[in-house]
Order: structure tokens, then C-alpha cells, then sequence
């Protein structure tokens, strides 16, 4: 009778160690319960009670650790300050460029639609807030009769998104860049020391991430000091 009470008692004590240790919370919603066996670069594997899985570590919203309690503050910490790489392509619809030559004369061009390309880095440093830098290259610009005249711009700038970026599925954000653009242009648009010099550059809008596929959508109002050159963007990104 002793050695089976002992037998189910150690039974008992196993299972509850095993199998209502630790608790993972996906953004998708589920959780799942079990022990932490393992935990590689990217991958956290769990074992429950009828199944072992391997789970990627973005698609984590957090870990409840009840066998190493103080790692539930290093993983919080980690997500809150994940790094988001973004890769963007983006159409510049038809604008207007205001422009002072060396000569003294003043001009307003029409601006056919252009492409731009685009690396970004962001930060989260609270909830609702990232921080990041960027570049980006604006392919050159034709201006309608403008002849060579036409230019091209290298904004780096940088970066505040503002949004609830701990919700699940697609969530909306505002935006804003602020920096200094790089200026190309034909020889019309030098300054009176023969040099080409860089501009403020500007720009404010909306957008929307997908967590679960890592996509992003933008659309900015973007300016440029140098030129007043201004158009409205539309950019597809991928993050990483």
C-alpha cells in the first residue's frame, strides 16, 4: 500500500512539473501550456502533455516561465525591443517643382510620376511608439518641357511611427520623416559656388503593418526643400 502511495504521489508531482510549467502566449491568440525543452535561435520547443512543438520565436507575444520565472522580464523586454528591417518600393504620383535657378528666375514644372526605393530600420521603445532611420533613392524626375533638367534626390532621414503595434492582424499607424536630402541635377540648379548642396526634406502620412505576413502599405505626403519639389507616395514594403 506504502510503495503505491508513493508511486502515484511521485506521478503526480512529475506530471505537475512537466505539464503545467510553462505558458507560451502566440499573437494569434492560442496558448499553449507545457515545458520549455528547448530553445534555439529562432525556435522555442515545448513539450505538452500528448504532443512536443516547435514554435517560431516571432510568432511569440510572450512566455510565462514557472521554472525560470526571472526569464519572463528578459523575454518581455527582447519582444518590446524588437528591431523591424523594411525594404520598400514606392510610386511618386505627378507632382509640381518650384525652383530658383543661379540665374535668378523662378519656375513652376510639372512633375510626371516617379519610383523610389527605399531601407528602413526601426526600434520599439514603448508599445505604441518606433524610432528608426532611413535612405532612400528617388529615381530621377522628368519634368514636363523640362529638357535636361530633370533631377533626382537621396533623402536619409529619420523615423516616428506611432500605433498599438501589440495588436494582432493589421494594425494602422502615423508616421514621420525628418532629414536632409542629397540633390542631382543638370548644371541650372547649382548654387553660385558651382556645388550641389543638400536640402531639408520632410514627410508625414499613414499606414498599415500585417504582423502575420510582414507586409506594410504607406502613403506620405513627402517635400523637399531644395527644389519645393512635393508629391504624394504610395510604398509597398516587405519587413524582416
Amino acid at each position: 500500500m506504502t510503495k503505491q502511495f508513493v508511486a502515484v504521489l511521485l506521478s503526480v508531482m512529475i506530471s505537475s512539473t512537466l505539464f503545467a510549467a510553462d505558458i507560451i502566449h502566440l499573437k494569434n491568440g492560442d496558448i499553449l501550456k507545457g515545458k520549455i525543452i528547448g530553445e534555439g535561435g529562432d525556435t522555442f520547443k515545448i513539450e505538452m502533455e500528448n504532443q512536443s512543438k516547435e514554435i517560431q520565436r516571432k510568432d511569440i507575444e510572450k512566455i510565462e516561465w514557472e521554472s525560470k520565472k526571472e526569464n519572463t522580464v528578459k523575454e518581455t523586454k527582447k519582444n518590446k525591443s524588437k528591431t523591424v528591417n523594411t525594404v520598400k518600393i514606392a510610386l511618386d504620383f505627378a507632382g509640381t517643382n518650384h525652383v530658383t535657378t543661379v540665374s535668378g528666375s523662378t519656375g513652376k514644372t510639372h512633375v510626371r510620376p516617379g519610383v523610389t526605393l527605399a531601407g528602413e530600420t526601426l526600434l520599439s521603445v514603448h508599445n505604441n511608439i518606433r524610432l528608426g532611420m532611413g535612405l532612400a533613392i528617388e529615381f530621377p524626375r522628368v519634368q514636363t518641357g523640362a529638357g535636361k533638367d530633370n533631377f533626382m534626390f537621396l533623402p536619409w532621414y529619420g523615423i516616428v511611427q506611432v500605433s498599438d503595434f501589440k495588436k494582432n492582424g493589421i494594425a494602422p499607424y502615423l508616421t514621420m520623416h525628418l532629414g536632409l536630402a542629397a540633390f542631382f541635377g543638370s548644371d541650372v540648379y547649382k548654387d553660385s559656388n558651382e556645388q550641389r548642396f543638400p536640402g531639408f526634406y520632410f514627410a508625414t502620412g499613414i499606414g498599415a503593418v500585417s504582423k502575420k505576413k510582414n507586409l506594410q502599405a504607406e502613403l506620405l505626403y513627402a517635400m523637399h526643400s531644395y527644389t519645393t519639389y512635393n508629391t504624394l507616395r504610395l510604398s509597398a514594403g516587405y519587413n524582416f
